[in-house]
């Protein structure tokens, strides 16, 4: 008898070592949670600090350049000519990839 009693001893103290270690895990687990939640909010943050500032900057570039392309109709002329360009050499190349991937 007194050898079974042993052996249930050894699974009682094996259960709590493990469920001792299972907390120190979910512990460690949730405060990595936690840092990374400091961590994402904080990249959330400088995401929208740097959007806010990059609006500001063409709100403030925008009306120089209308009056300056409603003034100059030859350069808004070339400049539409050049973006026309660029947008159909665009289109090639994705028409040219899908074809490929066909």
């Amino acid at each position: 008898k007194s050898g079974n009693s042993g052996a249930s001893n050894k699974s009682s103290s094996t259960t709590t070592s493990s469920s001792a270690t299972k907390s120190k895990e979910s512990t460690g687990i949730a405060s990595d949670m936690t840092l990374n939640a400091s961590a994402i909010s904080k990249k959330v943050a400088s995401l929208l600090k740097s959007l806010s500032k990059t609006i500001v900057s063409i709100l403030k570039k925008t009306p120089g350049v209308l009056y300056f392309y409603m003034t100059n109709p030859k350069a808004f002329k070339e400049k539409m000519s050049e973006w026309k360009e660029i947008i159909q050499k665009e289109i090639h190349h994705y028409r040219m990839g899908s074809k490929l991937l066909a």
